[in-house]
C-alpha cells in the first residue's frame, strides 16, 4: 500500500501533467479557435469542454473545505469559455488549492427534481482519481477537436495512464 502523502503526491502530479497538457494545446490555438463552436464536437468548443473540467475541478476545491462535493452545483463560468488565458490561470489556481492529504467527503448527487439527491461517502483521494479521468475523458474529446483545425498534440493527450501503460507494453 501506497503511504498518503505518496498518493496524494501521485494526484497531484497527475492533475499538473493535466494542466501542463492544456496549456501546451492551448498555446498553439487562438482565442477565436478556443471559443468557436467545432462541428466534430457536436457544436460545442475547445472552450466549452475545458470549463466543464474546470467546474469539476472547482467543485472538488470547495467540497475540500466544506466537506461536501456537489457536481450538479457547478458555477459554469462564460468567461472560462472564451478567454484561454483565464482558464488556464483558473485551472493552475485551482491545482494549488486541492490538497495532498486524504480527507472524508460527502458527494452529494442531484436526481429527479421529484427524488431529491442522493449522499455517497467519498475522500479526496477518491474525487481526485474521478477528477483526472474526467478530464482525461474530455481531452480525448478536445484532441478530436484540436485536430480539426489542424492543431496537433501530444499523442498520449487525453488517454489514461492504464492504456499508455497497455500500449508500450504491446509495442515492446
Amino acid at each position: 500500500m501506497v503511504p498518503h502523502s505518496a498518493t496524494g503526491q501521485f494526484l497531484s502530479n497527475q492533475v499538473n501533467a493535466i494542466i501542463a497538457d492544456l496549456q501546451v494545446a492551448f498555446m498553439q490555438c487562438s482565442e477565436e479557435q478556443y471559443s468557436m463552436p467545432l462541428p466534430l464536437l457536436s457544436g460545442s468548443s475547445i472552450g466549452e469542454h475545458t470549463r466543464h473540467i474546470v467546474d469539476f475541478f472547482n467543485c472538488l476545491v470547495q467540497g475540500s473545505v466544506s466537506g461536501k462535493v456537489n457536481y450538479a452545483r457547478r458555477n459554469r463560468e462564460r468567461k472560462l469559455e472564451t478567454d484561454k488565458g483565464y482558464a488556464l490561470e483558473v485551472l493552475i489556481k485551482l491545482a494549488d488549492k486541492i490538497g495532498i492529504v486524504d480527507m472524508h467527503l460527502e458527494v452529494e448527487m442531484s436526481l429527479l427534481p421529484e427524488e431529491g439527491h442522493l449522499k455517497v461517502k467519498s475522500s479526496l483521494y477518491r474525487e481526485m482519481s474521478y477528477n483526472i479521468e474526467h478530464a482525461i475523458h474530455h481531452m480525448a474529446i478536445l484532441k478530436i477537436g484540436l485536430r480539426s483545425i489542424q492543431i496537433e498534440v501530444n499523442k498520449n493527450f487525453g488517454v489514461a495512464p492504464s492504456t499508455i501503460n497497455f500500449n508500450e507494453q504491446c509495442a515492446s
